[in-house]
C-alpha cells in the first residue's frame, strides 16, 4: 500500500490548546460546575516520552488497459515508500486519576491533549517500464524519475491517548491536506500516477499497545511499548490492472521514562 506522507504545522494546534485551556478555566468558575482540580485524584505519574517509528508501503502491478496489438499502453513495475519518524526528549506525559478513570495529557496542556509533532523523512522509489505508442514507434520509459530515491524531510502531527487499558497513537492533524514531496516519483507523462491508486496518507488507523493502570501507577520502572499497527484495508483494484498487490508494514516504539513528582 502506498502512503502519501503528510505533515502539518503545530501552530494551529497550539492555538486550539490555548483556547481549550481558557475554556476549561472559565467553566470552573460557573456556579455548580465542579473544579477539575477537585476531581483529579492524588495519583499522578509523569513520564518523559520518546517515539521512534518506521512505516512502509509497496505495490507491485501490471497495467494493461487496452491489450490490442503488439504496441499498446503497457506498464509493469513496483513502487516502494518508507517513512521514518520520531520525537526525542522534552515531551512530558502525565497520567492521573479522574474519579475511577485514568486520563492522559501532555504537561501544561488540557486533559486529553497528548498531541506532539513528529519530524522525519520519506523516501519513495520505483522500478519498471511504461510502454507508450507514438509517431516514433513503441518506445519504453523508465518509471524511476528524478524524485525517486531522494530523501525528503517531512513532519506529522501525532497524539497519544489512553482508554480501557490501551495506549493509543494516531494522527492529530489534517495530514492529507499536505502534498507528499516525493510524489514526482511514480508520475509519468500524465499516463500513470501512483498517487491515485490507493488510499491517501495517512494509511494507518489508530495504533495500540496494552498498558494497564497497574503498570502506570503500581510500578517504578520505565515503560517500553511496541505499538500494534493497524492498516486501512486496501483499495479496490483499479481498472486496467491485470495484477495489483498492495502491502503495508510498520513498527513504532514508545518509551516512557518515569519522572519524579513535582
Amino acid at each position: 500500500m502506498v502512503s502519501l506522507l503528510g505533515w502539518t504545522s503545530t501552530a494551529a494546534a497550539h492555538e486550539v490548546s490555548r483556547e481549550s485551556t481558557a475554556t476549561a478555566k472559565a467553566s470552573a468558575t460557573v456556579p455548580g460546575f465542579p473544579d477539575l482540580d477537585d476531581l483529579i485524584g492524588s495519583d499522578v505519574e509523569r513520564f518523559e516520552m520518546t517515539v521512534s517509528g518506521l512505516q512502509q508501503g509497496s505495490i507491485n502491478f501490471t497495467w494493461d488497459p487496452s491489450p490490442v496489438g503488439s504496441c499498446h499502453l503497457l506498464a509493469a513495475g513496483s513502487l516502494d515508500e518508507s517513512w521514518h519518524y520520531g520525537r526525542g526528549r522534552h515531551v512530558v506525559i502525565e497520567f492521573s486519576t479522574l474519579g475511577r478513570q485514568v486520563v492522559l495529557k501532555r504537561e501544561g496542556r488540557p486533559l486529553g491533549d497528548g498531541a506532539f509533532a513528529a519530524p522525519g523523512t520519506v523516501v519513495r522509489d520505483a522500478s519498471g517500464q511504461l510502454q507508450a505508442p507514438s509517431a516514433l514507434g513503441c518506445p519504453s520509459f523508465p518509471l524511476r524519475a528524478a524524485d525517486c530515491g531522494r530523501e525528503f524531510r517531512v513532519r506529522s502531527d501525532l497524539a497519544l491517548g489512553w482508554s480501557k487499558g490501551q495506549l493509543t497513537l494516531q494522527h492529530s492533524g489534517p495530514a492529507t491536506q499536505k502534498k507528499n514531496p516525493a510524489e514526482g516519483c511514480g508520475t509519468l507523462r500524465d499516463l500513470l500516477n501512483f498517487n491515485q491508486l490507493v488510499h491517501a496518507y495517512p494509511y494507518l488507523n489508530k495504533q495500540r499497545a496494552a498498558l494497564s493502570a497497574r503498570q502506570i501507577f503500581g510500578s517504578k520502572h520505565a515503560l517500553r511499548l511496541t505499538m500494534n499497527d493497524k492498516f486501512l484495508a486496501p483499495a479496490d483494484e483499479p481498472a486496467g490492472y491485470t495484477t495489483f498487490t498492495a502491502r503495508g508494514a510498520g513498527r513504532t516504539t514508545v518509551t516512557l521514562e518515569r519522572l519524579p513528582p513535582h
